[in-house]
């Protein structure tokens, strides 16, 4: 089977039509069923998760800090259906065993990922700067969200439906003197 990152041309408009929610801005878009958002803890990610628990999806909350249960009581709160995962995206290879353990158990149709989650690398020259710190930014922002993704994988296609966006942060875009 193959992973497209376009929408299938067999796309059902009934069923795109049955899976629109309202998100906050008042605009309609589809929703899986369920969507894991790494980075849930702060930031984008955790305003991502926000906004898909209010549009009715099942939200897992995964961060490194006990935020993603914060993130995830308040989607709770607001009648949203959320749980949290504390992981470390570092540590990929249990971020994927761990994943594919809650997909599982969660037993939802359609899954979508959002992977927010990312650190910065090293400032400055490349000929100043650790190569431990290199392959830190490496496992978290490549590795480990890929480990979250091939979790969910196996869950997108029995479903023969997935969605995934993948966040690049803008520490990419500038030189560091």
């Amino acid at each position: 089977d193959t992973i497209l990152c376009a929408a299938s041309p067999t796309w059902d408009q009934r069923e795109t039509e049955a899976s629109m929610s309202e998100l906050s801005d008042g605009t309609a878009r589809p929703v899986p069923d369920a969507v894991i958002v790494t980075g849930a803890g702060r930031g984008i990610g955790r305003a991502i998760a926000l906004d898909l628990g209010t549009a009715g999806a099942h939200v897992l909350c995964l961060s490194r800090t006990e935020n993603a249960d914060g993130t995830a009581a308040e989607i709770r709160e607001k009648g949203g259906r959320a749980e949290g995962l504390v992981l470390d995206l570092a540590e990929y290879q249990e971020v994927e065993r761990a994943v594919r353990q809650r997909v599982e158990a969660l037993s939802v149709g359609r899954w979508g990922v959002v992977l927010a989650a990312g650190i910065l690398g090293p400032a400055g020259p490349l000929a100043a700067c650790s190569l431990v710190e290199w392959d830190a930014c490496h496992r978290v922002n490549v590795l480990g969200n890929l480990g979250v993704l091939r979790g969910t994988l196996p869950a997108m296609v029995d479903a023969r439906f997935g969605r995934v966006v993948f966040f690049a942060g803008g520490g990419a875009a500038y030189a560091n003197p």
